[in-house]
């Protein structure tokens, strides 16, 4: 089987293969043995994350035409939970970005312009951080200061750990000018 993705856990100790639009497997770094295969459908556009501690695989999923998806693979317990209502997400909105792990037990997940903090442990309890223009264009988190930064169509968010804005900056364009630059 040919296998469409990969991402490998923090420790570099196991990666997880996608092979289709349901069929997944995790095998070991060292010799690629595979340790463990699971089922998810993943129709749509699709990343994965591990959680800092390597023991969960969190699956997004983001649909044009239907509600978009966040699954969460427990390796140790071999379960799978998973919450289905969050918004359509045409491409146009939320490209190819992936969940976020903000601690042990929070995601945050980008879907149709918009970022989900969500609870791991039960995937019903989130809150939703908006943007200003209904677009996240990039979205990563600085551990160490639990910090998040996120960029939204021109204008760069720092934001808390709580979600909210300590720093926004604005520009018009991320290209240099060269017209304005002189030896």
């Amino acid at each position: 089987m040919q296998a469409s993705s990969q991402h490998c856990l923090p420790t570099n100790a196991q990666y997880v293969v996608r092979h289709d639009e349901s069929l997944f497997s995790i095998h070991r770094t060292s010799d690629g043995v595979m340790v463990q295969e699971f089922q998810v459908s993943t129709e749509g556009s699709m990343s994965t994350s591990w959680s800092p501690d390597g023991t969960r695989i969190a699956i997004r999923v983001g649909h044009a035409m239907q509600p978009s998806s966040l699954h969460i693979w427990d390796v140790a317990a071999k379960t799978l939970a998973s919450r289905t209502d969050f918004p359509a997400t045409p491409t146009k909105y939320v490209r190819h970005l992936f969940p976020i792990w903000a601690g042990p037990n929070r995601i945050l997940v980008p879907f149709r312009g918009q970022v989900f903090d969500v609870v791991a442990d039960d995937l019903s309890q989130s809150q939703t951080w908006p943007t200003s223009t209904g677009t996240v264009n990039g979205l990563t988190r600085e551990r160490q200061s639990g910090r998040t930064l996120m960029l939204d169509n021109g204008k760069l968010w720092l934001l808390d750990d709580s979600g909210q804005q300590t720093l926004a900056y604005w520009h018009r364009d991320v290209s240099p000018d060269v017209s304005q630059h002189r030896d």
